[in-house]
């Protein structure tokens, strides 16, 4: 039963923040080109490099797209959490990273490697993190937030700033979408506007994760495991099925359709049309984990030993990637994120995330 609650708190982890970096998040920078919001992850595509945290070691590297001139850039051990949630944040010109090598200051380092300087004296509460917004970086600690500029010059925060604040801090999933952010909390999700105003509650109740689109709210009920859009149930089907030793099953949103598990139907994947709201069978594809790109990118439900990718209506699949596989991350560019349990690892856990082409040929083992 431990067990089983551990697994169950990791899905519901992972499903919170790597749909974060999925198309939701892909429109919201095209509508705000003028807003700039980034938080924390594991890794960042950056031009013709991929920036990562190896879990190994806890050091930043930059390699090539093509998987050559690996570097590490960081000799420092920069802050994991040991999943996903991790201390740096990559932007046009910097890499800024938690140092957990210096009591959990806040660095900043060119992308080659250069010109490392402290920029936050105070030790930031890991849990909470920071974010950059708009030339400005904001973060937690000892109980109070701060605002600096890049270059560690302290500002006072204003009302909105304080408003923003503390969502994120205390939220489990951050979007923002056409001037809103929305954050999920314990007992639902909020919104706000980038100024500050239009803030509230938009849904209560438990909820396991939420996309945006077309300024509508996407989300998984806790109760009853069902999709609603704005408060209103429109998948009577169970999205997420519990296996006995694990919870598996997720949706994604892709140019007017919601594909999404059927745990009511051995795990196959569907898809709903958002304005008819016809619901189609996707072929025969079962799957524990999936992401939409330009095509459906998944892992079999049968024994997760294969990741597939698919046409958009399932016609057309072919075999990428073989191995005992756990999630597939994020479709991003030419790129698939994805994981595989460890060699010698027994107990269920996040595993190997690998970056591969969209053909499945691995091009960098990310820890």
């Amino acid at each position: 039963m431990k067990r089983k609650l551990r697994v169950y708190f990791i899905f519901c982890l992972i499903l919170l923040y790597l749909s974060f970096n999925s198309a939701v998040f892909a429109d919201a920078i095209k509508e705000n080109r003028d807003i700039k919001f980034i938080i924390p992850k594991m890794y960042f595509l950056d031009g013709n490099y991929i920036y990562y945290i190896d879990q190994r070691d806890s050091f930043i590297y930059r390699v090539k797209n093509d998987g050559k001139d690996r570097k590490k850039i960081v000799n420092s051990r920069v802050y994991t959490d040991g999943m996903l949630l991790s201390g740096m944040i990559v932007d046009d010109k910097y890499v800024y990273y938690i140092n957990d090598s210096d009591n959990k200051k806040l660095y900043r380092i060119n992308k080659d490697g250069t010109g490392r300087v402290c920029i936050a004296k105070r030790s930031i509460d890991p849990s909470d993190g920071f974010y950059l917004l708009n030339g400005y970086i904001y973060y937690f600690s000892n109980n109070k937030y701060y605002k600096i500029s890049i270059n560690g010059k302290e500002y006072k925060l204003d009302n909105k700033d304080k408003q923003i604040c503390s969502y994120y801090f205390n939220s489990f999933k951050k979007i923002f979408y056409n001037n809103y952010f929305y954050f999920l909390l314990s007992d639902g999700i909020y919104k706000v506007k980038f100024d500050g105003t239009d803030k509230g509650k938009i849904v209560s109740g438990g909820i396991y994760d939420f996309k945006v689109d077309d300024s509508s709210v996407y989300y998984i009920n806790e109760k009853d495991l069902c999709l609603y859009k704005d408060g209103k149930k429109i998948i009577n089907s169970r999205v997420l099925g519990d296996t006995g030793d694990e919870w598996i099953g997720n949706f994604d949103i892709k140019n007017g359709y919601i594909y999404y598990t059927n745990a009511d139907d051995d795990m196959l994947l569907y898809r709903m049309n958002t304005i008819t709201k016809e619901i189609t069978k996707i072929s025969d594809i079962k799957s524990v984990s999936f992401k939409v790109g330009d095509e459906i990118y998944y892992i079999d439900s049968f024994d997760r030993g294969k990741l597939y990718k698919a046409s958009l209506d399932g016609k057309e699949k072919k075999v990428i990637a073989k191995g005992e596989l756990l999630y597939v991350y994020e479709v991003k560019k030419d790129f698939i994120f994805y994981s595989a349990k460890w060699e010698k690892e027994e107990d269920f856990f996040l595993g190997r995330s690998l970056a591969a082409d969209k053909n499945g040929k691995v091009i960098i083992e990310l820890n």
